[in-house]
């Protein structure tokens, strides 16, 4: 799983550069554009960068865990791994959409790694909790 949060993060970062790049020759200017437009495209931008950068971070020091927390950490890992995709999905589509209110997936995307942050959280503590057979015994 390291290496796939690695490979994922490390293509979130070269996507996020790209987007700048298409924000900075976007037709018109987006400095010239509508403050709600360019709202859209930073932010959507933003979340692919906390994504990217998450990935990155699970992929250089996250471990294999063969404890009861590993369908968490599995589901957490699932929920960081599809968060670039919708930030790519989402800046090439909410900004279409026009308005706040009509943008839909780029929340999607940070919502994703909030829930996948909580759920490797939970997941740690989760391991780290002395067993019910260990409380006993003290």
């Amino acid at each position: 799983m390291r290496r796939m949060h690695l490979l994922v993060g490390l293509l979130s970062i070269v996507a996020f550069l790209i987007t700048g790049f298409l924000m900075s020759v976007h037709v018109p200017a987006l400095s010239e554009s509508d403050p709600e437009l360019r709202l859209l495209y930073r932010s959507r931008h933003v979340y692919l960068m906390f994504a990217g950068a998450a990935n990155v971070l699970l992929g250089l020091y996250v471990e294999e865990s063969s404890s009861k927390s590993r369908l968490l950490r599995r589901v957490a890992s699932a929920l960081l791994l599809v968060s670039p995709a919708l930030a790519v999905f989402a800046f090439a589509h909410d900004p279409r959409a026009g308005t706040l209110a009509q943008a839909g997936p780029g929340s999607l995307s940070a919502f994703a790694v909030f829930g996948g942050t909580l759920l490797f959280l939970l997941a740690e503590a989760s391991a780290r909790a002395p067993s019910r057979s260990a409380r006993s015994r003290t």
